[in-house]
């Protein structure tokens, strides 16, 4: 019964974490931390060295009861063999348990692990010696949320070529601003005397100058800068707020059915454990007055426990079904908020492009451009 209860526990708590974009692992003490994998050190079957591997080269963890454990890569590929460290990013930072401090761990495809999947991929197209491709590969990390591979990129870049066509795109990676000819970052600027917007993508600022030193062109396009990043964080926030509904709904739907489930699970259990307990009851009752005689009345267990643990089985399968369903809803959820989101960001590089190159871009038709980025049916 305690082992039931156990996994009903833990099934349930997945259940509700499933809705929480985070990676969670449940500990040996019972304590179930959230987060996210920083990198498993993995000892493969027949290798004679411990390997570690990134959180975004993995898709998923099988901590065994007994036997191998198995590590299944983001290719899909599935190694068997024992986990020896598991390094988890939680509140209070990253932490390192060994293999015996875990009894399961659940990775959840979050934003951040499906750039880090993208990233091995693109990785693997930009060759060291190109400062091009490796400004480009930085500033689609910043895009996506990836700051410090973002900043490595962007570094090696200039490393390669400090000046030129690409020394541009990996400044504005790294953050930087150009004021009087110089990159460098906006705190350096403000002590420098410029002055500089809430510009979400840390590009120059937009003209501040007054009105009658700009000619009506300007003025135009300098307050369509401005729209087109207001309404980028409008859009963003919406993005944010379609998937918080979605995984509401998503969570009301299942914890409703596993509810209803769980109670019909938990009252089998209880009836057994009543059947059980008026069984050992008969069954003294049945020594005490037979002591040291033979009888053929011997109390047998109702045959109605074997019924209901079969019917307990069935609602476990049940109820494991549902957190797979579960899962994978906040799986679909997750990847068209990625879609929103990028799709947004890619509004507003294009909006502004168009703008640099003084291509008036009105404020109805950037709001029917943004609206469109986040309905994806």
């Amino acid at each position: 019964m305690n082992c039931h209860r156990y996994i009903l526990v833990v099934l349930f708590g997945l259940l509700l974490s499933s809705f929480v974009l985070a990676d969670t692992v449940e500990m040996s003490n019972e304590r179930t931390l959230s987060g996210a994998v920083v990198d498993v050190t993995f000892l493969p079957n027949g290798a004679e060295e411990e390997a570690a591997y990134l959180r975004g080269g993995i898709e998923g963890l099988e901590v065994a009861e007994e036997g191998d454990d198995t590590l299944v890569l983001a290719e899909g590929e599935k190694v068997e063999g024992r986990l020896v460290s598991l390094r988890f990013r939680s509140v209070g930072g990253v932490l390192e348990f060994s293999r015996d401090d875990l009894l399961s761990v659940e990775l959840v495809e979050t934003e951040m692990t499906q750039a880090l999947r993208e990233l091995a991929k693109r990785k693997a197209e930009v060759p060291e010696d190109d400062a091009r491709k490796l400004a480009e590969l930085a500033m689609w990390c910043r895009d996506n949320g990836l700051a410090s591979e973002a900043r490595k990129y962007a570094r090696a870049s200039l490393a390669l070529a400090e000046e030129g066509p690409f020394a541009s795109t990996a400044h504005k990676a790294l953050g930087h601003v150009l004021h009087e000819g110089e990159w460098m970052t906006p705190r350096q600027a403000i002590e420098q005397g410029a002055q500089l917007n809430e510009d979400p993508d840390g590009i120059p600022a937009v003209d501040d100058r007054d009105d009658k030193e700009l000619s009506p062109e300007q003025v135009k396009i300098r307050d369509a800068h401005r729209k087109n990043n207001a309404l980028y964080q409008t859009y963003l926030e919406k993005a944010n707020e379609v998937r918080s509904e979605e995984l509401e709904r998503a969570r009301t739907q299942y914890s409703g059915q596993f509810d209803q489930l769980h109670r019909q699970y938990t009252q089998a259990g209880e009836r057994i454990e009543r059947l059980r307990e008026q069984h050992r009851r008969a069954l003294e009752r049945y020594n005490e007055d037979n002591s040291g005689t033979i009888s053929r009345n011997r109390p047998e267990l109702p045959e109605e426990v074997a019924t209901l643990t079969r019917e307990r089985t069935k609602l476990a399968g049940q109820l494991r079904a549902i957190h797979l369903s579960a899962n994978s809803a906040r799986q679909t959820i997750s990847r068209r908020h990625t879609s929103r989101t990028r799709s947004v960001r890619n509004i507003h590089s294009r909006i502004r492009m168009r703008l640099s190159q003084d291509q008036l871009v009105g404020e109805e038709q950037m709001t029917e451009l943004y609206k469109n980025a986040i309905e994806l049916d």
